[in-house]
């Protein structure tokens, strides 16, 4: 067999791995922990639907690959909860090292080509990352909604909390933002968070 398709037939196979790393976020109607790969799938497929909205112009085909991959590395450095502060300390460097481990199972030029793409995703600052990291701070949101915030009342989270994570969707998507206001209003009129901003 062709050494680079032997190489891309094992990162696939590493690749089903994303279907065992387990989220803090919950599936709807079975109300069980999303795994890493749906996450990406659901990411994958908000590209298309929601690129119009972007606030700048975005390459989809570019986008598409990077909500693809930009949590690959959870297959060796696992998820990290999104307000979990402690453990996000080192965060970044364990990443990378599970970045360079992944991806470097790919013949150089997708290796290159993938490691490049998740970095930007990192980055932020291109408008594909800047349009992809809101989408990923946004599909979570959308789960939240549809299970009736449960992970949200568990983790106690704070209103605060989640307006700096979805600030990105504002500053990205603008169009969205009546969404995402109108759902964390209903979250705390539902008492699903502490709402600690006035």
């Amino acid at each position: 067999m062709d050494k680079n398709l032997a190489e891309i037939l094992n990162f696939s196979f590493e690749l089903d791995k994303l279907k065992q790393i387990k989220r803090q976020n919950i599936t709807s109607g079975e109300l069980r922990p999303e795994t890493t790969a749906e996450h990406s799938w659901h990411l994958a497929m908000l590209v298309p639907l929601l690129a119009p909205y972007a606030k700048e112009p975005v390459d989809e085909y570019a986008a598409m690959i990077m909500a693809s991959i930009h949590d690959v590395v959870e297959i060796e450095a696992g998820d990290t909860y999104a307000y979990d502060a402690a453990g996000h300390l080192g965060k970044f460097e364990r990443e990378e090292q599970a970045a360079a481990k992944t991806f470097g199972l790919l013949p150089k030029d997708l290796n290159e080509k993938f490691s490049q793409s998740w970095h930007e995703f990192e980055a932020g600052q291109t408008p594909e990352a800047r349009f992809v990291r809101a989408l990923d701070r946004l599909q979570p949101l959308m789960l939240h909604r549809l299970t009736d915030f449960a992970v949200w009342r568990q983790k106690k989270v704070r209103l605060s909390q989640v307006l700096a994570r979805v600030s990105e969707v504002k500053e990205n998507m603008p169009a969205l933002w009546p969404f995402i206001e109108e759902t964390l209003d209903i979250a705390c009129k539902k008492g699903a968070m502490i709402a600690d901003v006035t």
